[in-house]
């Protein structure tokens, strides 16, 4: 009886002790999280927005994000570029990689392609040039804008829609 009651137990004893095991692994503490945009292979979505173990960005070890390096695309056309020449865009790590203006406009548009202000300016424009206004999804120089007449230099400011954001083309 004592036999069968060992028998019975231990693997319940066992498998209860793996599933606590898998609980604290899958759990770990909040605070100890970074998150970042992993890149992609895809033109269409570059990066994935996901939270890492502090060590995953601490450069140490072999598949650490610090390794993932290379430019930040700023729209689908970059990343064609990017991806035609073999060139693999890099991972963007708050503080660590990539974080210059152009990695930051990625990580503060859910990493995604930020909106391009200006338009009919080459090159994505996440900012609006000083000398300029932005109005309707381009930038202007100062001295076209009629609420401008006379030429001043611009403050960089961009104008948006009622719900706050550029508005549309």
């Amino acid at each position: 009886m004592f036999k069968k009651l060992i028998l019975t137990v231990a693997p319940l004893l066992v498998i209860s002790g793996g599933i606590a095991l898998a609980h604290k692994i899958d759990k770990p503490k909040d605070e100890n999280k970074v998150t970042i945009c992993h890149r992609t292979n895809s033109v269409t979505n570059p990066y994935e927005k996901i939270s890492v173990d502090e060590s995953a960005v601490d450069g140490q070890g072999n598949n650490d994000h610090t390794l993932h390096t290379g430019p930040v695309p700023l729209s689908e056309s970059e990343a064609q570029t990017l991806k035609d020449n073999k060139t693999k865009w890099g991972d963007i790590i708050p503080g660590k990689l990539n974080w210059d203006s152009n990695g930051q406009a990625v990580y503060l548009n859910d990493c995604t392609y930020p909106p391009d202000l200006c338009s009919n300016i080459e090159g994505v424009q996440t900012e609006v040039p000083k000398d300029k206004v932005a109005k309707n999804g381009e930038c202007v120089g100062v001295e076209s804008n009629p609420s401008n007449p006379t030429g001043a230099q611009g403050s960089g400011e961009i104008i948006t829609g009622d719900n706050g954001f550029p508005p549309n083309k």
